[in-house]
């Protein structure tokens, strides 16, 4: 690994290893960890003034596309939801590749910034996916309580009845959903090994001069 000059072409390539043998439920997955505010009822007595102490939350999200030359992934979500809501607060984030049967299992952790996708991006997406699931991005409020599951597919059903009789191509993307963007300015490249001796190697860069990352190109108006 230490001879590798540009670990995303490795992550590249362990991708899409992973999708053409297809013995893993999704290839794509990835653990996305970002952090909030800790609530007062995390704290022990003596942190409480603390305002600094953070968080960590993870969940699984899917890697929909990756920029071997540039260095960034995309994942698409709710804006609204929790992960968007920390993600505005603080930009930082990771997130940890894992596929247990590539040899004998090979992860690779990414750490950065993260920007919400230019619209041309999130349009291309949101429009290639199938119209069920676009209509479901357009009913969910992710991350916010609703009374039952019921509830929830009433307004899918009431967008499926919005949207009856036209042509898919009038399924609009809401303005609150799209894609994210994570620059790496830290990658490890780690594969496992007889005996637990692994192999791992850690690339580290700095954003400073990536003009795109300065570019108000994903507001919605």
């Amino acid at each position: 690994l230490n001879s590798v000059k540009n670990p995303f072409i490795v992550l590249d390539q362990w991708r899409n290893e992973g999708i053409e043998k297809n013995d893993q439920k999704d290839p794509q997955a990835i653990v996305l960890c970002t952090a909030r505010k800790a609530d007062t009822c995390e704290l022990l007595p003596n942190e409480i003034k603390n305002e600094t102490l953070m968080m960590p939350e993870a969940r699984y999200v899917l890697c929909k596309m990756i920029n071997v030359e540039k260095g960034y992934i995309v994942f698409f979500t709710n804006y609204n939801s929790a992960k968007g809501a920390q993600l505005n607060e603080n930009c930082l984030a990771t997130a940890v590749f894992y596929w247990d049967t590539l040899d004998q299992g090979k992860q690779i952790r990414l750490s950065g910034r993260v920007v919400k996708s230019p619209i041309f991006e999130s349009e291309k997406y949101f429009n290639a996916r199938h119209p069920k699931s676009r209509l479901g991005a357009r009913a969910s409020d992710q991350s916010s309580p609703i009374e039952s599951r019921e509830e929830l597919l009433a307004k899918v059903e009431k967008e499926i009845a919005e949207h009856d009789g036209k042509p898919d191509s009038e399924i609009k993307r809401p303005s609150n959903w799209g894609g994210y963007r994570l620059y790496a300015t830290k990658i490890e490249l780690w594969q496992a090994e007889e005996n637990r001796i692994h192999d791992r190697a850690v690339w580290r860069r700095s954003l400073l001069g990536m003009s795109e990352l300065n570019e108000d190109s994903s507001s919605d108006s």
